[in-house]
């Protein structure tokens, strides 16, 4: 198979210029480094688009048709990774399980309580939130405004995890909430008040929504107007806050714990 080697092959040009999520957004591309990425990608039995290696790794994937071969030095150009492993895939958007519907359709599509993300804008804990969420079986709803999914730090840190379950994205978690309450869930704000309900003190219904707010500034108050329920994550250390990705983390362990008591409620 030929090597491409001039910087000025399309296809080349063409993955570079997904690393612009304006771009991954106009092509209905994007794309991911590594094997582990790729072989979680092929599980889903979907074909790559393209597949950029370098000859240190030429002989992997043989029979794709997509496969290309590039000099380490163009690889080089195009990675976004510190210890590149010379494989990088390009995808539609349209294989992730990507469910943006009418508030009412989503909340009817739920089975067990779920955890909202509101204005999450670091790519870093938008992908761990979506690790542990699929490892664990719960479902997740962000909002427009947190960061891109397709985000390749996002891919990065949810190891794959994204390509295996539904990922749930609405415009607002205010309005979410509203349709929530009028429907009779339960719909949590998370908050660092004493006087809330303490996470792990009880099990939510499966009718249950929990918001989390932003890395900084929080839930937004509009949102938390619209709450009818408000918990906290108990702390007996220093800190005054935990990380938002690890506040989701452990109230998406709590309701893992009790789906299954959840069932017949």
């Amino acid at each position: 198979m030929k090597i491409i080697t001039s910087p000025d092959n399309p296809e080349l040009k063409e993955a570079k210029k997904l690393h612009d999520a304006k771009h991954r957004k106009e092509t209905g591309l994007f794309f991911f480094e590594g094997v582990h990425l790729l072989e979680e990608y092929l599980k889903t039995g979907k074909k790559p688009y393209r597949l950029f290696l370098t000859e240190k790794v030429s002989d992997l994937y043989k029979d794709s048709d997509e496969k290309r071969i590039i000099s380490q030095k163009l690889y080089d150009k195009i990675t976004a990774e510190n210890a590149p492993q010379g494989i990088f895939t390009i995808a539609h958007t349209s294989s992730v399980n990507v469910i943006r519907g009418e508030y009412e359709d989503i909340l009817n599509s739920l089975d067990a309580p779920a955890v909202v993300l509101e204005s999450m804008r670091d790519p870093g804990n938008v992908g761990t939130v979506i690790r542990t969420a699929v490892s664990l079986g719960v479902k997740i709803i962000f909002t427009e405004d947190s960061a891109d999914i397709f985000n390749p730090k996002v891919i990065r840190a949810s190891m794959g995890a994204i390509f295996a379950d539904s990922i749930y994205i609405v415009p607002s978690a205010t309005e979410l909430s509203k349709a929530a309450v009028s429907k009779g869930f339960q719909v949590f704000g998370a908050i660092l008040d004493e006087k809330a309900k303490r996470i792990g003190s009880f099990i939510p219904t499966k009718n249950s929504l929990f918001i989390i707010g932003n890395e900084g500034s929080g839930i937004k108050k509009e949102t938390l107007d619209e709450c009818n329920n408000y918990a906290y994550i108990p702390m007996t250390g220093k800190t005054e806050s935990l990380n938002a990705a690890v506040a989701a983390s452990l109230i998406i362990w709590e309701i893992s714990k009790n789906n299954g008591e959840n069932n017949d409620k």
